[in-house]
């Protein structure tokens, strides 16, 4: 399978994470006491769970990975705070930086800019009682793709542009349903914060 139909599904085998991601959040959530401490275990899951998004990308080229790391990078402070966001930001950014490749300055740039679309993102959207709604889980997935333009600074002849379209679809997709059954869980223990719903 090959062009944008094989990216497409390369990256929606990577989604197979956000199941283990949402029984451990849940888990975290209702279980763990200390809001930093909270914060800091929730970064560290979402990070390394795209970590090993990246770990196991689709690799082009030399050293060029496409993946789905960005819905985690995009969903980290909207769902579990800002700390948590900051945590995973570092955590992926290091993960990148190590392994390389052609693409690995793009890779660490997209990551810094999807944590920080999701920063401005958990700031500035209020979160209502029952959770974000699917429609502005939406906004931030097509916020997202904004992170796909930077496949067109690679050089022409490896033909990266034809991925932009299946990553803004599995950005969507991902940051819309992931997103939407993560707020949806309850703690059995105070929130943080950062993590209260809007009155």
């Amino acid at each position: 399978m090959s062009g944008a139909l094989g990216v497409f599904v390369d990256l929606t085998a990577t989604l197979g994470l956000c199941a283990l991601v949402s029984a451990t959040y849940g888990l975290i959530l209702r279980h763990l006491p200390g809001r930093r401490l909270r914060g800091v275990v929730l970064g560290l899951l979402f990070g390394a769970a795209a970590a090993y998004a990246m770990a196991q990308a689709t690799v082009y080229g030399e050293g060029v990975r496409i993946d789905a790391r960005n819905v985690l990078m995009l969903l980290a402070a909207p769902i579990a705070g800002q700390t948590a966001g900051l945590v995973a930001c570092l955590l992926a950014g290091s993960m990148r930086l190590a392994l390389g490749g052609q693409g690995m300055w793009i890779g660490v740039v997209s990551i810094v800019l999807s944590s920080g679309i999701a920063a401005a993102f958990a700031a500035d959207v209020r979160r209502p009682r029952g959770g974000y709604s699917l429609l502005q889980f939406a906004g931030l997935g097509l916020a997202g793709c904004v992170t796909g333009l930077l496949l067109l600074a690679l050089p022409a002849n490896t033909a990266y542009a034809a991925s932009f379209l299946p990553l803004c679809a599995v950005k969507l997709i991902g940051t819309t349903g992931f997103g939407w059954l993560l707020s949806r869980q309850k703690p059995a223990l105070p929130l943080a914060p950062d993590l209260r719903p809007a009155a």
